[in-house]
This record gives structure tokens, C-alpha cells and sequence, in this order.
């Protein structure tokens, strides 16, 4: 998929609502209710050990472009 086609590019901020650690990255989709929380090797361990339901991701600012983010 080309950089084109993509609408939005974020920073985000994905935190465990268990013990408020968080966890900041970047994305670039075409649906903004994709299901995303990140892709880090800790944060996607925690996530299937406490459950998607127990993290939430909060979009911090929005890019142009992927270059840009």
C-alpha cells in the first residue's frame, strides 16, 4: 500500500489502564477503529497478558504524511 492511499498517520499513546505504564508509538491507516494499540514486543506481551479490554490508545497528533511522523 502506498503512502497515497493511507489517510491517517498518529503518534499515539497506548497505556495499561491496570497499572497506568504506557507506551508511545506511531501508525499509519486507512481506518482509525482498526483495532491498533502498538506493536512493541513488551506492550503486545502485556496485551495478551491482561487483555485488549484493559489498554486504551489515545491519538496524540495527526501527520500528513508518514515522512512527516
Amino acid at each position: 500500500m502506498s503512502n497515497e492511499q493511507i489517510k491517517y498517520h498518529f503518534l499515539y499513546k497506548t497505556t495499561n489502564l491496570l497499572y497506568n505504564k504506557y507506551y508511545y508509538g506511531m501508525h499509519s491507516t486507512n481506518n482509525l477503529k482498526d483495532g491498533y494499540l502498538g506493536s512493541g514486543k513488551r506492550l503486545r506481551y502485556s496485551i495478551r497478558k491482561y487483555g485488549k479490554e484493559n489498554f486504551e490508545i489515545e491519538i496524540l497528533s495527526f501527520y500528513n504524511s508518514r515522512e512527516e511522523l
